[in-house]
């Protein structure tokens, strides 16, 4: 898969989707991430990515989608949401994708 030098939107959109791995660099540091939700912050309207951070640092994190450089989608797929998970997030005011999330 290629690594595109930003963020390819239509590409985190479609990981998030088909709940794909992402690898991207993040304010100098290397991120893996399982995307659950992209949406506009509620303090400064940013498009964020609220994913499960994987590795040393583990725990559910927001990136600033304009900050994220080099990324990747994974082949590797992750097979449920993430205990803890909140598809109604308070700190989004708007969702442009989530997760499917089954009922």
């Amino acid at each position: 898969m290629a690594v595109l030098p930003y963020a390819s939107l239509n590409s985190v959109r479609a990981a998030i989707r088909s709940r794909q791995v992402l690898r991207f660099r993040y304010r100098k540091s290397l991120v893996t991430a399982e995307p659950h939700l992209l949406g506009n912050f509620r303090k400064t309207h940013a498009l964020v990515l609220r994913g499960w951070q994987v590795g040393p640092d583990e725990g559910w994190e927001y990136f600033r989608y304009a900050e994220m450089r080099d990324v990747e989608v994974l082949l590797d797929c992750f097979p449920r949401i993430r205990e803890g998970f909140n598809s109604c997030d308070p700190k989004i005011v708007e969702i442009d994708t989530c997760i499917r999330i089954a009922r």
